[in-house]
């Protein structure tokens, strides 16, 4: 059993300059979002005018607040728009959305539900990021005490709007989903991560964990050629990956499959899982990282040049609390 919480609180005193603390968010939200790319990145971004991708994630965070902003961050909403798009455009079943086995705000409905519901699952809140349960109960059994105890904390709203200002995930509906486990046994599936731009593949990157237990990455330019990263675990630049082995047909379809969701999108990335020769919907993600990730200057320029933002009219644009 796996469980991601999200970020650590921090204890006092550090709390009282954390951003996670409990001043930070009374901030307003640009002066706040100013102060994360400071830390982070070592200077001051320009969020007005922006030309790196991390200055344009936060020129997204403070303006659009497009329906379509909405659609990324709602995991049901984007699940079925993935799955409706892939058919409409006869997209191979190598293609899959993970099957919804419950969906709802009542710990004893689930709780009652279980004995309905596979062994493997994962549980997560559908208006946020970084929380998740990956059960399986014929190993590990799941107590009534821990189902409660996460429904409180997850159905809750949390940092991803109250301090990041993450817009989007306001617009989501405050449920939990019970899903399709990916993977086999224990071994994590293969996470891949595609950058787009109506419907283009600007860049992808591969995560995985190898079978004596570390982790790997592999980042690859738009071409899926790979590229230095920089991360932690990066694998030889000439090491057989998740997408450097396929065939020319396979590249074929997965840009296809690809275009078919993230078309509508000026930017979005796409998250899959790789798994017994296929591929599942991850989920969308449109803060990636926050902005608050150190890419490499040329990576950031380049990015950020694929990106042509919209505009934002004035009720498109927030108050910025």
């Amino acid at each position: 059993m796996i469980i991601g919480r999200g970020p650590n609180r921090p204890w006092f005193p550090l709390s009282l300059l954390h951003p996670l603390g409990p001043n930070f968010r009374h901030l307003p939200l640009t002066f706040r979002r100013h102060l994360l790319y400071l830390r982070t990145h070592g200077r001051w971004g320009n969020f007005s005018s922006p030309r790196r991708f991390t200055e344009k994630i936060q020129w997204r965070i403070l303006n659009d607040r497009r329906d379509l902003i909405t659609l990324a961050c709602d995991k049901l909403r984007s699940k079925e728009h993935v799955a409706n798009q892939w058919r409409a455009a006869g997209i191979s079943d190598r293609f899959k959305v993970p099957a919804t086995y419950w969906t709802g705000t009542n710990a004893g409905e689930l709780i009652a539900s279980l004995p309905l519901i596979p062994n493997r699952f994962v549980m997560k809140p559908n208006h946020s990021s970084g929380r998740h349960l990956v059960a399986d109960t014929s190993l590990h059994p799941l107590s009534s005490e821990l189902i409660n105890e996460l429904f409180i904390e997850w159905l809750d709203s949390d940092e991803e709007t109250k301090v990041m200002g993450h817009w989007g995930y306001l617009g989501s509906e405050q449920t939990m989903i019970v899903e399709e486990r990916v993977g086999e046994d224990d071994q994590a599936p293969i996470d891949i991560r595609i950058f787009t731009n109506r419907g283009e593949i600007s860049g992808a990157a591969c995560t995985g964990v190898s079978v004596n237990g570390t982790k790997w990455s592999a980042t690859y330019n738009a071409s899926f050629v790979r590229r230095p990263s920089g991360f932690p675990g990066q694998l030889p630049l000439d090491a057989i990956t998740p997408l450097s082995d396929l065939t020319a047909d396979e590249m074929r379809e997965l840009r296809a499959a690809i275009r078919a969701v993230s078309e509508s999108f000026d930017q979005v990335r796409v998250d899959l899982y790789r798994s017994g020769g296929a591929f599942y919907f991850g989920e969308f993600t449109a803060y990636s990282s926050g902005g608050l990730v150190e890419y490499n200057e040329e990576t950031d320029y380049r990015l950020g040049a694929l990106w042509q933002l919209p505009c934002a009219t004035a009720s498109e644009r927030s108050d910025q609390r």
